[in-house]
């Protein structure tokens, strides 16, 4: 696959789009919905036909999320393709654009602590050349998305920790407690001695 190719005509460069697209990415508070919001935002910002997540899960290549324009044929990328892009773009520095058949695409890298975690993909048919414009917002998009996702790591990690130590808590409290041998207990104190008692006066 050549380093070259296209992105839609209909690429949406404008402020209050972005903004928009940004600001539901920052909303979403589990994977899945980053997955399909960053599907979605580069769909409508790229103007792609269709857009992936791409990730590796049990040795397996595969798409999280997916995104496609109503009305556009857009043809899905098959498990093999997403694999080639994922290798692309872990080797590459930001977004990596080439064709696959008729389609151009381009291939996001989504990093948490420089680690490739996923590689938000898209594809259209046709159009003009991606320029530096285009380029520049997909290297955003990618940073933003990947912030993301790492927030969403973190808070995922800290939820499952804290409901981890609340069911461990819960189980301790309601484990019965043995019961206390009787000598455990030690012997009894001695009983305390009253004041002592006068004698009796002796008649003289």
């Amino acid at each position: 696959m050549s380093i070259s190719g296209r992105v839609g005509a209909s690429a949406e460069l404008d402020g209050g789009g972005l903004a928009d697209h940004l600001a539901a990415l920052s909303a979403t508070r589990d994977r899945e919905s980053l997955c399909s919001a960053a599907c979605l935002a580069a769909g409508e910002l790229l103007g792609l036909d269709g857009a992936w997540m791409a990730c590796r899960r049990r040795g397996r290549v595969g798409a999280e999320a997916e995104w496609l324009r109503p009305a556009a044929r857009a043809q899905r990328l098959g498990g093999a393709r997403l694999e080639e892009l994922l290798l692309e773009v872990s080797q590459a520095g930001g977004p990596v654009v080439g064709t696959v058949g008729r389609q151009a695409t381009v291939a996001i890298p989504v990093r948490v602590a420089g680690h490739l975690q996923a590689a938000l993909v898209g594809a259209v048919r046709g159009g003009p050349a991606i320029d530096a414009q285009a380029i520049g917002l997909a290297r955003l998009l990618g940073v933003h998305v990947s912030a993301c996702l790492e927030m969403v790591m973190a808070t995922t990690a800290a939820r499952e920790l804290a409901m981890l130590e609340m069911s461990s808590a819960a189980v301790a409290e309601e484990a019965p407690r043995p019961p206390v041998p009787a000598d455990a207990a030690g012997p009894a104190p001695p009983a305390r001695a009253g004041p002592p008692t006068a004698c009796p006066a002796t008649p003289g």
